[in-house]
């Protein structure tokens, strides 16, 4: 019975706390609260295992991490030099081959140089289109000897495709073309001369429309000389002026009729009285002032008969009427 008592007293006191331990619960157990706290590290430190391997397990994570991020910059650092070698590799390797391709084009190039110097000499010459000047001039103007490639056969043919090509006096145009390793062919195209007149110590070529062509001192093979007019202006392409017009426009109507009829004479006079006269072979004719188609037409018919014979027609009155023209 005694110790069924002892309890009851005990709970009696429990439910009904003493006012002033209740005013002063709060602030003690505060107090034993923040001595709690303040014991808690240390007995955290000795006896809580839970809280001490989180802790060690963030500090070791975060040197793993550190460790991880040297041992990767360390393996960046040994790509990085392996990469500059096979960089390096990789150029030397580029250059090599370079060298090897400049080699190879070098010897190739030097092979076609020399196949072209000593195969292709110019051993045959073929001339077209030439009236002015032989064959043989032509050639020899187109291959010089000043030159060991104006020799060769393809460097020709290249050079006159150029506007650098040398021109031949006379001629409107050359053309050199490749027949065979060692012969070429040279087309010309002579100037439509139709005649000269000496100029201040040359000779003076023009067309049939009188546009000046060239100043030579050279004399060319079947061009007019042109006699009795005095020339008083003249510029290359455009047309030459003369003291005497009107003695200048008969001169170019004789060669334009000429040159209609297909006759070559060697010389077209204009004379003091204003007449023409022209000149072939041994036969003088004497056209007058007037109706030069009507005339030059009647003479082109007996041209072929005229030849080896010497004397003179004069047509100076000749009309359509006429049916007989005299040489005396």
């Amino acid at each position: 019975m005694g110790q069924t008592a002892e309890p009851e007293e005990n709970k009696e006191n429990m439910e009904i706390p003493d006012s002033a331990s209740t005013e002063t619960g709060n602030d003690t157990t505060q107090a034993e609260t923040e001595a709690d706290k303040a014991d808690e590290p240390a007995a955290s430190a000795g006896t809580n295992e839970s809280d001490t391997p989180a802790a060690s397990a963030v500090i070791d994570e975060t040197f793993v991490d550190n460790e991880d991020d040297e041992y990767f910059e360390e393996d960046d650092d040994e790509d990085y030099e392996e990469d500059e070698d096979d960089e390096d590799d990789g150029e030397e390797a580029e250059s090599l081959k370079a060298w090897l391709l400049f080699l190879l084009v070098s010897a190739v190039i030097a092979g076609v140089v020399c196949g072209l110097s000593f195969g292709c000499t110019v051993k045959k010459v073929y001339v077209s289109g030439n009236s002015l000047y032989t064959s043989e001039e032509i050639a020899e103007q187109v291959i010089s000897d000043d030159s060991f490639l104006r020799h060769n056969t393809v460097f020709l043919t290249a050079l006159y495709m150029t506007p650098f090509a040398p021109q031949i006096p006379f001629e409107e145009s050359v053309k050199v073309s490749l027949e065979s390793y060692d012969a070429i062919r040279i087309t010309v195209k002579d100037m439509d001369i139709g005649g000269f007149i000496p100029y201040t110590g040359r000779n003076l070529y023009f067309s049939q429309d009188g546009i000046i062509l060239e100043s030579s001192p050279l004399v060319v093979k079947n061009a007019t000389f042109v006699t009795g007019i005095s020339v008083t202006e003249a510029e290359k392409g455009r047309k030459m002026a003369a003291d005497n017009e009107l003695g200048l426009s008969m001169v170019l109507e004789a060669l334009q009729t000429l040159r209609k009829y297909d006759m070559k004479v060697d010389c077209i006079a204009l004379t003091k009285a204003g007449n023409i006269v022209m000149y072939f072979d041994l036969i003088k004719v004497q056209l007058g002032k007037t109706d030069f188609e009507l005339k030059i037409s009647k003479i082109s018919q007996i041209y072929p008969y005229l030849e080896g014979r010497s004397g003179t027609i004069d047509m100076t009155n000749y009309t359509s009427a006429d049916q007989n023209i005299i040489l005396k």
